[in-house]
């Protein structure tokens, strides 16, 4: 970690450095640095145009642009804490939340400053026990107007005391218990997941013109099992997230619920974070936990029908780009082309650090490689036929 004011310094004047333009037909990638004595700093979402990025470092939200550099956004008055969530088509709006330990609200960045929204109006059981203490809002569509998010109380005696809100003055919009993830860009397609435990977890899809549709999960069914929804395409086609398996997934209405293939490797687990548009394109990562070190290891990763699921860092280096040092661990946002997106992973320091990446197309000039489990550990005893008694999975990142 970083502990000297030289290092800190550094780290400030790189997150404000301009970064070289992006030249057509190349790949480019770059680290967005943290705020100033932050010792970490993460995506959470990007414009559709992929020209800003939004999150947190150091407990602090921020927008990234190319002409300003990774700036702070302001805290409401009295907070320490905030969370940059997601951002409207032109970078104008910003979303999240503020707040301290022990409470949060709901607030949206534009221009003017940072603007509170309002508690949620609420129905019982809920309306009993006063304004939710979390709040936040965790999407906004396009023109900014749209802004959707949940409200959970944290000593309320009911299973799982969380509701999700959408703030627009008139919108009929009264789901169950659940949280509120994501909108498409007109603001007409919200969704999200529906909650009795936090193991019990439904995800759902909802209109003005239809109401609440529950997803079905990969079985077919249409049950409580623990999925759940990150995100649903601009043109809202397209959902997707994690299933209860462990398994990334894609829904649209016409192929209905679908697995998505996790990437080369042996993968425990792999979360779809974020789709581009028209929903062809999907970004997320792969976990796995390394039975040698007892370290988790994380990748990001990419998909599209016709090359199906990549790693990014390899798929990155095809393209030429040098990512020596950094090991890419989250896509977390995509542009609405899929050609750029962002994430967090872990820089040549080894401090987790947000990064924004730019592809000239979904076809590289040179193969991307598959890989294999690495020969260490003790797969690489089994490889070697060293008859261990016990084997444990390794992957490579």
């Amino acid at each position: 970690m970083r502990s000297t004011d030289l290092a800190l310094a550094l780290a400030a004047l790189a997150a404000l450095a301009e970064p070289v333009p992006c030249a057509a037909a190349q790949a480019c990638f770059q680290g967005l640095g943290m705020l100033p004595g932050a010792e970490q700093s993460q995506v959470h979402g990007l414009s559709a145009d992929g020209a800003t990025v939004v999150g947190d470092s150091g407990g602090q939200a921020f927008r990234w642009t190319a002409a300003g550099g990774l700036e702070g956004l302001a805290f409401l008055p009295g907070d320490s804490t905030s969370s940059a969530l997601a951002v409207s088509h032109d970078g104008g709006v910003v979303v999240g939340w503020s707040g301290d330990a022990s409470l949060q609200v709901a607030v949206r960045w534009t221009s003017s400053g940072a603007e509170a929204l309002a508690a949620p109006e609420l129905t019982p059981p809920e309306a009993s026990f006063g304004d939710p203490d979390l709040v936040a809002a965790t999407s906004v569509s396009a023109d900014g107007s749209r802004v959707i998010g949940y409200g959970l109380w944290l000593e309320a005696y009911i299973p799982l005391p969380i509701r999700a809100v959408v703030w627009d003055a008139g919108i009929p919009f009264d789901p169950t218990r659940g949280a509120a993830s994501d909108v498409s860009a007109d603001g007409v397609v919200v969704v999200g997941d529906s909650f009795d435990l936090p193991d019990d977890s439904m995800p759902w899809l909802w209109t003005e013109a239809g109401g609440l549709v529950l997803l079905p999960e990969l079985s077919g069914e249409t049950c409580q099992c623990g999925s759940y929804v990150r995100a649903v395409s601009a043109d809202g086609t397209s959902v997707v997230g994690v299933s209860h398996t462990e398994e990334p997934f894609r829904w649209t209405a016409v192929e209905g619920v679908t697995a998505l293939p996790v990437p080369p490797g042996e993968w425990d687990t792999a979360t779809a974070y974020d789709v581009s548009a028209d929903g062809s394109v999907v970004v997320g990562n792969a976990e796995f936990l390394d039975l040698v070190s007892f370290e988790e290891k994380q990748a990001a990763f990419l998909w599209d029908a016709a090359h199906g699921t990549r790693l990014l860092g390899p798929l990155l280096e095809a393209f030429g780009v040098d990512l020596s040092g950094w090991q890419l661990e989250r896509a977390t946002a995509i542009s609405e082309d899929g050609l750029t997106l962002a994430g967090t992973g872990t820089n040549p320091d080894g401090d987790l650090e947000a990064w924004l990446a730019t592809l000239p197309s979904l076809e590289p000039p040179a193969p991307v490689p598959a890989l294999a489990p690495t020969a260490g550990g003790l797969l690489a005893l089994l490889l070697a036929g060293a008859g261990a008694a016990g084997v444990a999975r390794q992957r490579r990142r």
